[in-house]
C-alpha cells in the first residue's frame, strides 16, 4: 500500500506543473468566456447585467454570424477534399526517398511559417483583376480571368486558394510523421507483388495511418474556423461582407461595437460546433475500428 501511495504522490507530482497550467489558461479562461455570454457588458465596466440565454438567441437569428460559419464550412470542404489529399500524396511520394526529398520537405513547409497577413498580401498582388500574373496567365490561354477579389463568390474561391496554399504544409509534415512509423516490410512485399505506386498508397498507407488522418481532420477544421488574417488583409470581409468570418465578426463585436456579452456568446456557439464535429469525427473513428476488429 505504501508503495502504491508514493507511485500515486509521484504520478501527481509529476502532472501537477501541466495541471496547473491547463486549470489557468484552458479552463478557466474557457469557464469565464461561457460565464460572460449570460450577460451584456462592454469589457470595461464593472457591472454587468444579466440576460440569460438572450445573447444565444440572438446568436441564431444572426445572419452576419451564420454567413461567416457557411464561409468557414467552404475553406474547411477546400481543405478536406484538395489540400488533405494532396498532402497525403505528397508525403508518400516523399517517404519514397525521392531524389531530392530533403528539400521537398522545406518547400512544402515553407508557407506554413509566414504570417497569414504576409500570404494575403502575396495572393492579394496575384488575384489583381487588373495586373494580377493568375488572370494574366488565364489570358494568355484564351479565358477571362474574374475580378477576384470585388466579387462575392470569387473572393471566397481566392481565399480558400490562398489558404489551401498555406496550410498544406502543416497536413504534409503529419502525413509524413505518421508515414515514418508503418513497416518498410509493408511496402517490400508490396513490390515484390508489382503494386504502383498508387496500390501502395490505398491499400497500405491509409489503413495504416487512419489515426493521423482524423487529427488532420480535425485540425483543418479548427484551422478553417480560426481563419482571420488572410482574410483582413485579402478582402478585410469584403465585397458587401460576403469573405467575411466568425473570428473577424467576432472581433469587431468587441472593438467596434463593446459587446462583449454577445462576442462570448458567439465564440461558445463557434467552440460548440467544433467540438460537435471532433466528437462525431471520433466516434465514427471508434465505429470504423471495431468494424475492421469484427
Amino acid at each position: 500500500m505504501k508503495i502504491i501511495k508514493k507511485i500515486n504522490i509521484m504520478g501527481i507530482l509529476f502532472i501537477l506543473p501541466a495541471l496547473i497550467l491547463f486549470l489557468l489558461f484552458t479552463l478557466y479562461p474557457l469557464v469565464t468566456t461561457i460565464g460572460i455570454s449570460f450577460f451584456s457588458w462592454d469589457g470595461f465596466e464593472p457591472e454587468k447585467i444579466f440576460v440569460g440565454f438572450q445573447n444565444y438567441t440572438q446568436v441564431l437569428h444572426d445572419e452576419v454570424f451564420w454567413l461567416g460559419v457557411r464561409n468557414v464550412v467552404i475553406f474547411a470542404l477546400s481543405a478536406f477534399i484538395i489540400m488533405n489529399p494532396v498532402a497525403l500524396i505528397l508525403a508518400a511520394l516523399v517517404s519514397t526517398n525521392i531524389k531530392g526529398s530533403k528539400y521537398f520537405k522545406i518547400i512544402y513547409y515553407l508557407p506554413v511559417m509566414l504570417s497569414g497577413i504576409v500570404v494575403g498580401l502575396i495572393w492579394k498582388w496575384l488575384f489583381n483583376g487588373d495586373y494580377g500574373i493568375i488572370n494574366n496567365v488565364l489570358h494568355l490561354i484564351g479565358i477571362q480571368g474574374p475580378d477576384w477579389l470585388n466579387d462575392g463568390n470569387s473572393a471566397i474561391a481566392a481565399i480558400a486558394i490562398a489558404s489551401v496554399w498555406q496550410g498544406i504544409g502543416c497536413s504534409f509534415i503529419l502525413f509524413w510523421a505518421a508515414i515514418q512509423g508503418i513497416p518498410l516490410d509493408y511496402y517490400e512485399s508490396a513490390d515484390l507483388d508489382g503494386a504502383s505506386f498508387l496500390k501502395k498508397l490505398w491499400y497500405i498507407t491509409i489503413p495504416s495511418i487512419k489515426s493521423m488522418m482524423s487529427v488532420v481532420i480535425i485540425l483543418t477544421a479548427v484551422g478553417a474556423a480560426g481563419t482571420y488574417q488572410i482574410v483582413a488583409s485579402l478582402t478585410n470581409g469584403g465585397p458587401a461582407g460576403k469573405t467575411t468570418v466568425p473570428i473577424m465578426y467576432i472581433y469587431d463585436m468587441i472593438n467596434k461595437y463593446g459587446n462583449y456579452g454577445y462576442a462570448t456568446a458567439m465564440s461558445s456557439v463557434l467552440g460548440g460546433i467544433l467540438l460537435i464535429f471532433s466528437l462525431l469525427r471520433l466516434f465514427a473513428e471508434r465505429r470504423g475500428e471495431k468494424a475492421d476488429g469484427n
